[in-house]
């Protein structure tokens, strides 16, 4: 059975109604700028409990959105993706802008497909976008389960890269 919680951190956040002609006319970077944000928004709202340092906050959050990570995190998803999702990620992919000099060109047209996809989901099925977080965190196996999502107990995140990478991981 579907948790309901994973669908309640965005309760209250009001969703913009684009229509579908309209939305087909939105560029691809316009999503990843918005699934950007959200994905930030989900992920800083993951840490907030237990209370400690703003400096630790935000450690926790960068680990978790830099690009080079997003990219690790878009490739355990990829199984999970529907064919639809995994068009709108290409497409996010080869609208990629210029990446950063501190991250692969590969790794960011990758975090840019990701972010795409969020902005995507958010926008046309929050339920969905829900759940691929979901998955993204069963990956990621968090310092702090995100408490809008599980009610699981804590989990160690190992060293470089944030990430808990199990046996079983391409198979969230």
């Amino acid at each position: 059975m579907e948790d309901p919680k994973k669908e309640l951190w965005l309760a209250g956040i009001p969703t913009l109604a684009v229509p579908p002609a309209e939305f087909r006319r939105l560029p691809a970077a316009a999503l990843a700028y918005l699934g950007d944000a959200i994905y930030e928004l989900y992920i800083r709202q993951s840490y907030l409990l237990p209370p400690q340092r703003i400096t630790l906050y935000h450690q926790q959050v960068v680990q978790r959105v830099r690009g080079s990570t997003q990219a690790e995190t878009l490739q355990a998803l990829l199984p999970h993706l529907t064919p639809q999702e995994a068009s709108i990620v290409r497409w996010g992919e080869n609208g990629a802008g210029q990446p950063p000099k501190n991250l692969d060109p590969d790794r960011y047209r990758q975090a840019s497909g990701f972010e795409t996809l969020l902005g995507y989901l958010y926008l046309q099925d929050p339920r969905r976008l829900g759940e691929v977080l979901a998955l993204a965190d069963q990956y990621f196996a968090l310092d702090t389960p995100p408490n809008h999502c599980r009610g699981a107990s804590p989990t160690t995140v190992s060293g470089e890269g944030g990430a808990n990478q199990p046996d079983s991981l391409g198979k969230i």
